[in-house]
């Protein structure tokens, strides 16, 4: 919908109402100004402002345009040259807006790689302590092998030495040798009496006759 500005304007404040919105205008639309040229030449703006603000001041550069009192041609020198100053203006801060984005992500980048850092370190150092204890493990286990190994120990009371192993807990087991076992081995013992238990379960009635006699 088109805006219209039917406001009553005095004769001599013509051209300081009309530079003054011309103004206000020059700080809207400069910065879209440049988006649109940072989208390219084949973006095209709207036929119409669809900015509220924006559709106001034009209806106000309409109202006084067409006043017939008031003189075009001195209006649009000295909007030149106020808004020559304007564009400097602009340029400064825009420039200055530009070098606070950089030094804040300039900022930004060396905390990251901080972080990163701290990170990595941190990593680093449990790795260590995992591999530390890893090795440690790794050393009791082998330790705790050998010493569970016979080892030749000698009596400091009757100076005789004899074949031990230690445990991991302490404890020690004395190693002795009988000499070479004669008779009947263990062995042999053992399948005897499982030969014996075996005839006794089979033969009950036998086995006490034998007994008998």
């Amino acid at each position: 919908m088109a805006v219209k500005y039917d406001e009553d304007i005095e004769p001599d404040q013509l051209l300081p109402f009309y530079l003054e919105t011309k103004e206000k205008l020059f700080e809207l639309q400069r910065p879209r100004q440049d988006a649109q040229k940072a989208k390219g030449p084949k973006a095209k703006p709207g036929a119409s402002p669809s900015d509220p603000e924006e559709a106001l001041l034009l209806a106000k550069i309409d109202r006084v345009e067409k006043d017939v009192l008031f003189d075009k041609f001195v209006a649009e020198q000295q909007w030149r040259e106020k808004r020559i100053e304007l564009e400097k203006e602009y340029s400064v801060k825009k420039k200055q807006a530009q070098e606070v984005q950089e030094k804040a992500e300039a900022e930004e980048e060396p905390a990251a790689s901080n972080d990163e850092d701290d990170v990595s370190k941190e990593a680093e150092r449990i790795a260590a302590e995992i591999l530390a204890q890893d090795s440690d493990d790794d050393d009791q286990a082998l330790a705790d092998l050998f010493s569970s190994l016979p080892v030749n120990e000698v009596d400091p009371l009757t100076g005789k030495s004899n074949t031990v192993m230690n445990g991991a807990d302490g404890s020690k087991v004395v190693i002795r040798d009988f000499g070479k076992w004669t008779g009947v081995s263990p062995m042999r013992a053992l399948e005897e009496a499982c030969r014996s238990r075996y005839a006794l379960l089979l033969y009950p009635s036998r086995t006490n006759i034998l007994t008998e006699s």
